[in-house]
């Protein structure tokens, strides 16, 4: 017996073929074109009412339409559909976005940026004089050696020898001296930003680049407290109530969500 084969351009039975990025299935046959439309426009931004709009549906009205769209069995199943051939496609999974935001939410910023209080001139320097690094005090040196130069002999002989006031060895890394007379151990307001070629994962998914302005260098981060939100969404946590505004109390349900839900696949240390 003679076996047809399908002719071109033709679906094969059996197959679901996909137009537009929706997939078909007996369900879909009964969708019309706007509805398919509004799934296609869903799946961008999970807006319904801007998908209703650019659907085709009254703008007026769009708001509602989208509810209404949404609350349909045959559509709902239709953008599940897309939503899960688009992750095989892309290999992105509701795990790997909840890990994403879990590790912006959990982040801690003080990896990417400090405020730190660091010695003033005086603190370190011998007899709590103005302590200076090896090359400034080396300028000086030179800058006075020109300086006596251009003196007449008896004008040298009354400067006297170079003074090197506190000395050497000035650095930012030791703390202020509670001792020194002059910041009487407040030390001197410094930001200090982190390489971020170093970062941790956290860290890594928290920072959002860099910008100079006028004033100086700003980082830029992801918002962690919009990130917990996020999170105990996903986690189905604020489904009768709204989330917490104190972000402390947020990461404090969030954790012990994420912790459950670890300690229930077996993965609690």
């Amino acid at each position: 017996m003679s076996r047809r084969t399908p002719a071109r351009g033709r679906a094969v039975p059996g197959k679901h073929a996909r137009r537009g990025g929706v997939a078909k299935s007996p369900e879909a046959h009964k969708l019309n074109p706007r509805q398919l439309a509004f799934i296609r426009e869903y799946a961008l931004d999970l807006n319904a009412t801007q998908a209703a709009i650019r659907a085709g549906y009254s703008m007026r009205t769009a708001n509602e339409q989208g509810a209404c769209l949404l609350a349909k069995p045959s559509i709902a199943a239709a953008i599940a559909r897309a939503q899960a051939a688009r992750a095989e496609a892309t290999g992105i999974n509701a795990e790997a976005v909840l890990r994403e935001l879990w590790a912006i939410a959990s982040a801690d910023a003080s990896e990417l940026c400090e405020f730190r209080r660091v010695p003033c001139r005086y603190c370190h320097g011998k007899g709590h004089r103005y302590q200076f690094t090896p090359a400034e005090l080396e300028r000086e040196r030179k800058d006075w050696a020109a300086r006596v130069a251009k003196m007449t002999k008896r004008e040298a002989a009354d400067a006297g020898e170079f003074d090197e006031q506190g000395g050497i060895g000035y650095t930012t890394k030791r703390d202020p001296d509670p001792a020194c007379p002059e910041c009487f151990g407040e030390g001197l307001e410094k930001p200090y930003f982190h390489d971020t070629r170093t970062l941790s994962f956290g860290a890594r998914r928290l920072y959002a680049g860099v910008k100079t302005t006028k004033d100086g260098i700003e980082i830029r981060m992801h918002d962690r407290a919009n990130a917990l939100v996020k999170v105990g969404e996903h986690l189905g946590m604020f489904r009768d109530k709204e989330p917490p505004r104190d972000v402390a109390e947020l990461a404090r349900q969030v954790r012990e969500a994420v912790r459950a839900m670890a300690e229930a696949d077996g993965l609690a240390a």
